[in-house]
């Protein structure tokens, strides 16, 4: 590479430096993106939890609560979140263990975001998804 004319270095190096950037932008909007994700998929399905096709929908609600375990359990991540007032900050170990004790483990990430968004229907979505897996 040092063979090369400073010129082509430069913009071979502006080209890298570039997609790099775009990288660690969309790294840290990655909670945003998934936070905006999990509440778009809450105020449109949340009803299917109470209803007969809800094992239809029970693969998505998967999807986001490992989505929403990986932004929890990355220190940096839990940053990000804690600084922007993301209502994923509040997630933590010992939330999950004391009021989602009785909600399946595949689904307790995505019940506690889904509890802290819900304002007075907390209690309903609790009940809910701790029968997640009854007929």
């Amino acid at each position: 590479m040092n063979i090369l004319p400073i010129e082509l270095q430069n913009n071979i190096w502006n080209h890298y430096w570039q997609y790099k950037y775009n990288d660690v932008v969309n790294e840290i909007n990655k909670p945003f993106i998934i936070e905006n994700k999990a509440k778009k998929y809450f105020n449109n399905y949340f009803n299917v939890l109470n209803g007969s096709y809800k094992n239809n929908y029970k693969y998505y609600f998967k999807i986001i609560n490992n989505d929403i375990k990986d932004m929890v359990n990355n220190k940096g991540f839990n940053l990000i979140c804690r600084h922007s007032d993301l209502f994923m900050k509040h997630i933590n170990i010992n939330y999950l263990k004391n009021i989602f004790k009785k909600v399946p483990k595949d689904y307790k990430h995505v019940a506690a975001l889904f509890v802290l968004i819900s304002g007075y229907q907390r209690y309903h979505v609790l009940l809910s998804f701790q029968n997640i897996n009854n007929f």
